[in-house]
């Protein structure tokens, strides 16, 4: 089940920042010990996110399956090919901003995540943490 119900933080015209609310303790029995006890946030493929309020850079959510699934390829060929090729599966893509006079109505919703949170996406638990560059990355939690 996912989780959606979020708080808004700020409005700003093209975009809202919300904070998720966090999912209930984990206690599934099979989740390494280290989790247990600990509070985490559900996060889906497309999702815009960012470390922090102030933050400037937006990410979306992303992981080799969801993209084979929305390409119309076979995802588990997909993710069987990556983690023979020693690619990450799991992410967050960058996208860029700019200013413009154009309004085109359409609002994004951007999850503020705090460095060190832990994350639920698609059946694994992720730690969030700054990468190179201003960048993200989720760091698997063994589950």
């Amino acid at each position: 089940m996912i989780f959606t119900r979020n708080h808004l933080i700020k409005s700003c015209p093209a975009c809202d920042y919300v904070v998720r609310e966090v999912s209930p303790y984990i206690y599934d029995c099979h989740v390494v010990d280290s989790l247990k006890g600990q509070k985490f946030i559900q996060l889906k493929h497309g999702e815009f996110v960012q470390i922090g309020e102030k933050a400037q850079g937006r990410f979306s959510v992303w992981s080799i399956f969801s993209s084979a699934i929305e390409d119309g390829e076979d995802p588990i060929k997909a993710f069987d090919r990556a983690t023979q090729l020693g690619h990450i599966t799991h992410g967050f893509i960058a996208h860029g901003s700019m200013i413009t006079n154009c309004d085109d109505g359409k609002r994004d919703t951007v999850i503020v995540l705090n460095e060190g949170q832990i994350v639920h996406f698609e059946g694994k638990f992720f730690k969030v943490l700054p990468d190179f560059n201003n960048n993200m990355k989720m760091v698997r939690i063994l589950n």
